[in-house]
């Protein structure tokens, strides 16, 4: 039987969701992060159970011919579960797991491996005295303090954490942030603090770094909620513009840092291109963009549609045209109209969680004839497409939204039997 803290020879038999190895040794199955499948580790016993065990790697001695030394400097960062793996290796694994939750294969598309993030928002603290900005440990509120530039985000926004980090030890002596907000890319950046509570020093660091040449076009702080949620709520802003502009292949938008917008362009713009082929198919259909956000996804023009978001800043970065209406309330809120409604295309982007039964029904019973559903989690995707009896699935594209993590997006078109 395993012990914790016993050291034992652990051979990976196969990479999960999660990105961890898993083998069974003692008829129990043992959890490793960071090995890749087929490799061949000294491996400590952190926490020993009856079914399940966990390690982590003393020494790994013998190397898949997929691992790479992590080009990351920032050691401790668990953010990038994959970045042990070459490029390669990662997407394989993902078609491996996307293709096992339907049931069929599924390829997955490749993305800029570096530097693809418009957005990221990070914990601060100061521990002892010291300023810490980076990610939160796995399964802990203990920061990973960044020491060295991350790969994932352009070196825009590695210069800005730089800056800011300078700022703050010199400022904030009262460590009032709680979190930096950093959005933007080439047509300059949004940046922002989430503060315990109002502060003469916030807004003096703030104004430097709205001064410090690096590109920044809004300032804002938010208020905390108490909790550890990255939403921002009632931004005050400091200095610019109040927003910032991203921009896809197909139009450009005024993002407030209350709207959602996807993380990496690149991916987005693959995406985009696939829906528009959908909806050119049908250019007088009316459309239903559930959980629209600002619209991205239904953005095509001369199209007749209605976008429905709970969040409704974010209409504020769609230039209003006639055809275009506007709905403030959370996707379920409309199920009626659904059913009433003569929509040809309907649109849907929801978060992890999914679609609600009622409006999963809702679509079911439609009078349309495509359903387009874009999802951050193929699993919720996959029983919500179960549901769906009066339809069936002509084409999902996977798409690797977050390189180097486990994450993954993909693109489901059904069709009407």
């Amino acid at each position: 039987m395993l012990k914790k803290n016993g050291i034992i020879e652990y051979t990976a038999a196969s990479v999960n969701h999660f990105g961890e190895a898993e083998a069974v040794i003692d008829n129990c199955r043992v959890i490793v992060p960071k090995l890749l499948a087929g490799e061949i580790a000294e491996v400590k016993i952190i926490k020993a159970g009856k079914n399940i065990s966990f390690g982590k790697i003393v020494n790994v001695k013998e190397r898949s011919i997929s691992r790479i030394d992590p080009i990351c400097l920032n050691g401790s960062c668990d953010s990038c579960e994959l970045k042990c793996a070459d490029y390669n290796y990662q997407l394989q694994l993902k078609t491996e797991w996307v293709s096992s939750i339907f049931g069929r294969k599924i390829e997955i598309s490749g993305s800029n491996q570096f530097g693809y993030r418009n957005k990221i928002v990070l914990p601060v603290k100061r521990v002892s005295g010291k300023f810490m900005i980076g990610t939160y440990k796995k399964n802990s509120h203990d920061i990973s303090d960044w020491t060295h530039s991350c790969r994932v985000v352009p070196e825009g926004i590695n210069s800005i954490i730089r800056t800011v980090r300078q700022l703050v030890e010199k400022y904030d002596e009262k460590g009032s942030i709680e979190q930096l907000y950093i959005r933007g890319g080439s047509e300059g950046y949004q940046a922002g603090f989430i503060i315990k509570s109002g502060n003469r020093s916030v807004k003096l660091i703030l104004d430097a770094l709205y001064h410090a040449d690096q590109n920044i076009v809004s300032t804002f702080y938010s208020a905390s909620a108490g909790t550890n949620s990255v939403i921002v709520k009632e931004p005050v802003y400091t200095n610019g513009t109040g927003t910032v502009l991203l921009k896809t292949d197909f139009a450009t938008y005024r993002m407030f840092p209350t709207a959602f917008f996807q993380a990496n362009i690149y991916t987005l713009n693959k995406i985009l291109k696939a829906v528009r082929a959908e909806i050119i198919k049908s250019p007088d259909e009316k459309i239903l963009d559930l959980y629209s956000g600002c619209g991205v996804l239904s953005d095509h023009p001369g199209i007749k549609r209605t976008c429905v978001e709970s969040n409704g800043s974010a209409f504020g970065s769609i230039e209003k045209n006639e055809l275009t209406e506007f709905v403030v309330s959370d996707a379920s809120g409309i199920i009626n109209g659904i059913d009433n409604d003569d929509y040809g295309i309907i649109i849907a982007d929801p978060p992890r969680k999914g679609i609600c039964a009622n409006l999963i029904s809702a679509v079911n019973s439609s009078k349309a004839h495509t359903f387009i559903y874009l999802s951050c989690e193929p699993e919720t995707q996959k029983r919500d497409i179960d549901l769906l009896t009066n339809y069936y699935i002509e084409n999902i594209t996977a798409y690797d939204m977050f390189p180097n993590t486990v994450h993954i997006e993909s693109l489901a078109i059904l069709k009407r039997k």
